[in-house]
């Protein structure tokens, strides 16, 4: 027999698609009237459980000419896209919309189209990822500028597990960007559904070079606190010590008590 929740994410999903039928109808016999829109995609409203969207619009070719020509960055086919009709707010079924796309693959002229069209730099994915967290995971810091002067929210959380962007810059190595987060106002003592902090990412992910003790050395200058304890009752230090990061020891052990 299957486990209660998984009946109820198939319960879900059934009446998702069975509101997608109701409101977009069946795709029409090539010819007929909505030939021009067969294909039925999600836009993300809100997420169902397990992350399955509610259904919305048809997309139709001008949409997916879009995306396409957004992810290829082809600035003179998002024009022409937008031109036909094409909406900023259509999705594809990863949950995407063409900004994403745009973003993924570092084409920032077009993540200035599509924002100057409406789109939302805030918006998350399928994945729970904004353009900013986006430019951090790709480590692309000519996006991550990008995005804040576009208004990115430096304090959104992200991601399955409810993280930040800053969070992620701290457990990839990225000083730089760690820096320029933190300058635009990002949350130092934000906890995602781990337990972790940027601190704790920052530690437990990197390999205790220099530069990792930088990004430690920024975060507590920024307020970060030492002494928070993840799941496991563990706090940056204690990970420090038993990985044998002395530098990064020591930059702790002489951090402030807050």
């Amino acid at each position: 027999m299957l486990p209660l929740r998984t009946l109820t994410e198939t319960a879900c999903l059934a009446v998702a698609l069975a509101v997608a039928l109701a409101v977009c109808g069946a795709p029409a016999a090539a010819g007929g009237p909505r030939d021009k829109e067969v294909l039925v995609y999600p836009l993300f409203p809100g997420p169902l459980p397990n992350g399955y969207p509610l259904p919305y619009r048809k997309v139709t070719p001008m949409d997916m000419r879009l995306m396409t020509a957004a992810e290829k960055g082809s600035l003179q086919g998002v024009e022409a896209a937008l031109a036909a009709g094409a909406s900023v707010q259509q999705r594809d079924m990863g949950g995407n919309l063409a900004l994403h796309r745009a973003a993924e693959r570092g084409h920032l002229a077009c993540v200035a189209r599509l924002t100057s069209a409406g789109a939302d730099i805030n918006a998350l994915d399928g994945d729970r990822e904004d353009v900013l967290s986006i430019a951090v995971r790709t480590r692309n810091p000519a996006l991550t500028r990008f995005a804040l002067n576009l208004g990115a929210n430096p304090a959104q959380v992200v991601s399955r597990h409810r993280g930040t962007a800053l969070i992620y810059a701290a457990h990839l190595g990225e000083a730089d960007t760690v820096l320029q987060l933190i300058a635009a106002g990002a949350p130092v003592n934000h906890v995602n559904a781990l337990g972790w902090t940027a601190l704790h990412g920052a530690v437990m992910l990197g390999d205790g070079s220099e530069r990792y003790n930088d990004i430690v050395a920024a975060l507590i200058q920024a307020g970060a606190r030492t002494d928070l304890a993840d799941r496991n009752g563990r706090n940056p230090l204690d990970y420090a010590r038993a990985r044998g990061y002395q530098n990064i020891v020591a930059t702790l052990e002489a951090a402030p008590r807050l």
